[in-house]
């Protein structure tokens, strides 16, 4: 089971840590990043993500512990 969060960028998740990530109907792989201060983005490989994300999720493969 996925354990999804509500985004808040009032109280982000960890910077520069890979998330799976919701928004406008879509899913994607993408890290946070603080582009000003106060500002953050999400970013993919393919770039910064134009949809609003509402929601993510740490990403954890089998076997490995997580604390979430």
């Amino acid at each position: 089971m996925i354990n999804w969060m509500e985004y808040d960028s009032e109280n982000p998740p960890e910077l520069n840590k890979v998330y799976l990530v919701h928004g406008n109907g879509r899913l994607a792989s993408a890290e946070l990043d603080e582009v000003k201060p106060g500002r953050y983005l999400w970013y993919t490989p393919a770039g910064y993500i134009a949809d609003k994300i509402t929601h993510y999720a740490v990403i954890n493969l089998p076997g490995e512990e997580t604390t979430e």
